[in-house]
């Protein structure tokens, strides 16, 4: 079990967010990294339905290293975007929507 912990006060170290909005689909997809307290570096990645009101789901994983967390983010982000979903700004209050009781 990861050491997850909440980070829904504090803005992450990186991150990206896209949507996919189209006839069938309404959808967004959020990819961060945060610094955990042990020195060790978190990806999360969350998404669902929009609006996104709190019941999507979320992934996180740990790594040793920034410069890995990172990498992986952008693949994962990339991989998205290569899907359909456009890259768009993050919502101001996207951290107060997250449930944490959804991982």
């Amino acid at each position: 079990m990861s050491e997850t912990q909440d980070f829904r006060d504090m803005p992450p170290v990186w991150s990206r967010y896209a949507t996919w909005i189209a006839d069938i689909h309404d959808k967004y997809y959020e990819v961060r990294v945060d610094l955990l307290d042990s020195g060790q570096w978190q990806m999360t990645i969350r998404y669902g339905r929009r609006p996104d009101l709190g019941a999507g789901a979320i992934k996180p994983s740990v790594h040793p290293s920034m410069a890995i967390a990172i990498s992986l983010a952008q693949a994962q982000f990339d991989s998205k975007i290569a899907k359909g979903y456009t890259a768009t700004e993050r919502p101001e209050d996207a951290n107060l929507r997250v449930r944490l009781d959804n991982r």
